[in-house]
């Protein structure tokens, strides 16, 4: 049976569910973690953050999609993808390849900042954005569903476990730092 895609499902649900937490979360995060930088670092600003914030959305994006698009059926058919939405019935190996490559990813971003705070909040947030948003294109497929939820989800896990990463990799950074300063 073919599934008819629903941009202002896709629309409606990556805006409410994606864009407009994360856009909240960075305006509250990002400004405490400017100061933390300046205390650590003596500088507040992220080399290119819109650079950093473009590579780490495009990043997500990607994790999930070419993670979560292949199906033990037809592998990588774009075509069965774009018609019938993404395949549902996950392997392990399937989530636990894409948690690797998220990470993986998100710490090679972080790495080459310095391992900033902003910068650690601005890749988390922007990580999981862009993954909640390939996420979210299977909530528009088919009969009206609560997959969105997904999408929502999958954000807030994510960026609870990048921040949480980000931040011991700023913070020892930070003492590595200030202890190369010190001597």
């Amino acid at each position: 049976m073919l599934s008819t895609f629903r941009w202002q499902d896709f629309l409606s649900g990556t805006v409410l569910l994606t864009f407009l937490p994360v856009a909240v979360a960075l305006f509250i995060f990002l400004k405490s973690t400017k100061r933390m930088d300046k205390k650590a670092n003596g500088t507040e600003t992220i080399d290119n953050p819109l650079k950093l914030g473009a590579l780490a959305f495009l990043w997500g994006f990607i994790c999930a999609a070419v993670w979560f698009t292949w199906s033990p059926n037809s592998g990588f058919d774009l075509r069965d993808f774009l018609t019938y939405g993404a395949y549902v019935d996950y392997a392990y190996w399937q989530g636990a390849g894409c948690a690797v490559m998220v990470i993986l990813g998100d710490l090679f971003l972080i790495w080459k900042q310095q391992a900033k705070y902003s910068a650690a909040v601005l890749a988390a947030l922007l990580i999981a954005c862009g993954f909640a948003t390939a996420f979210s294109f299977a909530s528009s497929f088919g009969v009206a569903s609560q997959d969105g939820i997904g999408a929502g989800l999958s954000l807030i896990g994510i960026s609870i476990v990048l921040l949480v990463i980000n931040m011991v990799l700023a913070s020892i950074r930070s003492i590595g730092g200030n202890k190369a300063s010190h001597s």
